[in-house]
């Protein structure tokens, strides 16, 4: 009688080049079990890489379509989270942006130097392969 709607998902694109951000956004995914529809590389769609490559932030696209970035980004990504949805009106906050933004910025400038569980020491460029051409993913 009653049907239960599916829960909306979130897309996430990522710096395909980037081995801490392909094992950051695996794990955050698995931790928080956001609800996804897609997990991939920037480059596996030509509006997102061109907003990665402009903002150099990853991407979490909504269900309406919408596109965000950086910290507003792991924002919509956590209010697809049944673990850390609740937090998300406090993301409102002018004080908790601007330090959010900072944060993220930190984590991207230092990426290559963090290290996460299961990712090797040294990474090299990834590859993506799509419909018989290579595309570097880490072109910015």
């Amino acid at each position: 009688m009653f049907r239960k709607q599916p829960k909306p998902k979130v897309s996430i694109y990522y710096d395909g080049g980037c081995g801490f951000c392909a094992r950051g956004v695996e794990l955050l995914v698995k931790w928080c079990m956001i609800r996804t529809e897609q997990i991939a590389p920037g480059c596996s769609d030509a509006a997102v890489f061109a907003l990665m490559q402009a903002e150099d932030s990853w991407v979490v696209v909504n269900e309406k379509g919408e596109m965000f970035i950086a910290f507003a980004a792991g924002v919509e990504a956590a209010r697809h989270s049944p673990l850390l949805g609740w937090l998300t009106p406090l993301a409102r906050f002018s004080f908790v942006q601007k330090m959010g933004n900072r944060f993220y910025h930190w984590v991207a400038r230092n990426r290559y130097r963090i290290w996460l569980p299961g990712l090797p020491k040294r990474i090299s460029t990834q590859k993506l392969v799509q419909d018989g051409k290579q595309n570097k993913c880490s072109e910015y």
